[in-house]
C-alpha cells in the first residue's frame, strides 16, 4: 500500500539582470560621475534681453519731457510755499508801561519790556525776554 517516497527534490531560482538593460544602467552611471566631476562653470552670456523699439522710443519721450521742464511751475510754487513757511516770524508783544504780564501756552514768543519790571510764564514753547533796564522774573 504506501509507497515510499523517491528522493527529495530540491529547486533553486537565480535572479539576473538582462545584460542589455545592465550595459545601460552602467552608460548612465558613467555619464552621472563625467556630469559630477565637471567644474563649476558659471553662465557668462547676456543675462537680460536688449531694449526692443518701443521701450527705446517711451525711454526716449521720457527724457525729452524731462529736459522740456514738464511740472517746474508746480515745482516752483512748492518751493516758494516751503520759503515762505520757513520765514515765519512769531508773535512779538512790547509792553508800553512798568509792568509787562506775558502768558504763551505752546509756540515760540518774544516780549520786550522797557520798563523796570517783566514777568513771562510760558509752560511750554521757546521764549526769549528782553528788559534792558530791568529785572526780568
Amino acid at each position: 500500500m504506501g509507497g515510499g517516497g523517491g528522493a527529495p527534490s530540491h529547486t533553486t531560482t537565480t535572479t539576473q539582470i538582462d545584460p542589455t538593460v545592465k550595459q545601460w544602467e552602467q552608460q548612465n552611471y558613467n555619464y552621472a560621475q563625467n556630469i559630477a566631476n565637471t567644474p563649476y562653470s558659471p553662465y557668462s552670456g547676456q543675462m537680460v534681453a536688449p531694449l526692443n523699439s518701443l521701450e527705446m522710443a517711451g525711454i526716449t519721450q521720457g527724457s525729452q519731457l524731462s529736459q522740456s521742464n514738464l511740472g517746474m511751475s508746480a515745482i516752483n510754487q512748492g518751493i516758494a510755499n516751503a520759503i515762505q513757511a520757513g520765514n515765519y516770524s512769531p508773535l512779538q508783544v512790547t509792553a508800553p508801561s512798568s509792568v509787562a504780564q506775558v502768558s504763551a501756552p505752546s509756540g515760540t514768543l518774544q516780549v520786550t519790556a522797557p520798563s523796570s519790571v517783566a514777568q513771562v510764564s510760558a509752560p511750554s514753547g521757546t521764549l526769549q525776554v528782553t528788559a534792558p533796564s530791568s529785572v526780568a522774573q
